[in-house]
């Protein structure tokens, strides 16, 4: 059972936490799943959300709303990770991992195409680059989660290894989305054969998650 209540840790005197006090519930920013629950349900339609929804743990199922649009989830909102990795886990319920990463590609094209016309549209209209990619991922990725370090370590001159780590709101579907929507910011940065591959994942038991993106310009 997922429980969703922030816990406050005991903070020592010397400016460290203590070891046995848990950490509050990491934060994720409801524009960073908004735009994929109203497609979802354009989409697949009612009975699926229906559906999705029935299977989730009834205290999650009391702080959304799923006859609102997005499951009233509001864009400027600041979530408990568990309610938005509950919402991962319904939507990916009974597909196999090739079904799965088919959904966090489209989720992906659908968080960048709200991002790209979004706060980023000038950026990327007139600046964008894959250098400028490097200096501008950390500023996107504190737009939706609140813990992380979103990196990019410059491999060569047409490939780039995405890294995140410390992330504690990760799930494994929101990392497969970030990694695909790697594809489509080097894609709106004007790159050609864009191609994004996994590589580490915490899930696996790594220290962090990372994948390559090569290109041609």
């Amino acid at each position: 059972m997922i429980n969703v209540r922030r816990s406050r840790g005991v903070v020592m005197s010397s400016g460290s936490r203590a070891a046995s006090s848990p950490l509050p519930a990491a934060q994720i920013k409801g524009s960073a799943f908004r735009e994929f629950l109203r497609w979802y349900r354009e989409r697949f339609g009612d009975t699926r959300v229906r559906a999705l929804t029935s299977a989730l743990p009834p205290e999650i199922r009391r702080q959304i709303d799923p006859s609102a649009d997005a499951f009233g989830i509001l864009a400027s909102t600041w979530y408990p990770a568990p309610i938005i990795h509950a919402l991962c886990d319904a939507v990916v319920a009974g597909l196999d991992e090739r079904q799965q990463s088919a959904l966090a590609r489209e989720a992906s094209r659908v968080l960048m195409d709200a991002t790209l016309r979004g706060l980023y549209r000038f950026l990327f209209e007139q600046l964008a680059s894959p250098a400028r990619i490097v200096m501008l991922a950390p500023r996107i990725w504190r737009t939706y989660f609140d813990s992380g370090e979103r990196t990019t370590e410059i491999v060569s001159a047409a490939r780039h290894d995405g890294v995140i780590q410390n992330w504690r709101g990760h799930h494994p579907f929101l990392c497969a989305v970030q990694v695909h929507a790697t594809t489509s910011l080097y894609e709106a940065a004007g790159c050609r054969n864009v191609a994004t591959t996994p590589l580490d994942c915490v899930s696996n038991g790594a220290t962090r998650c990372r994948w390559s993106t090569t290109w041609q310009r």
